[in-house]
């Protein structure tokens, strides 16, 4: 559905006759891309869109904008203060809760990257002592 569709018979945008086109888009296509000044191009310049006023664009006073409902009565503001706070102090704790589950974990992580890394320096040194012994016991062979 084009905006001429939805804003009904008698609305012509700014810049645009009736007939739907664009007035000066048949000069625009013709421009080469060297053409356009900076100055033209400057974001200080004011925006070429103008609205106009029409039939319905304005609001009329059985229908309100989107945005924030009413603000409640009195009585029940305090008791919706009492439940954020409720809620609030639940999430204050399910975050302490997470971020010590959370240094927990790394903490664990960090003991067994301590193990494993003494587990591999000792395999590291057997292995370099079975090297040795075979490399003693292929030089005994090789005397006889």
């Amino acid at each position: 559905m084009s905006i001429l569709e939805f804003m009904g018979t008698g609305y012509t945008p700014a810049g645009m006759d009736p007939t739907g086109t664009i007035e000066g888009a048949a000069d625009l296509l013709s421009i080469s891309p060297g053409a356009v000044a900076p100055e033209v191009l400057s974001s200080n310049s004011a925006p070429a869109y103008k609205p106009q006023d029409s039939p319905a664009s304005t609001t009329s006073g059985s229908t309100r904008k989107r945005g924030r409902l009413p603000s409640p009565p009195d009585q029940d503001l305090e008791e919706e203060d009492s439940q954020t706070v409720i809620k609030r102090q639940r999430n204050t704790m399910a975050a302490r809760k997470y971020r010590q589950k959370r240094l927990d974990r790394i903490s664990d992580l960090e003991h067994s990257l301590s193990d494993m890394t003494d587990q591999r320096d000792a395999l590291k040194l057997q292995l370099a002592r079975k090297e040795a012994e075979v490399d003693a016991l292929r030089e005994m062979l090789s005397r006889k």
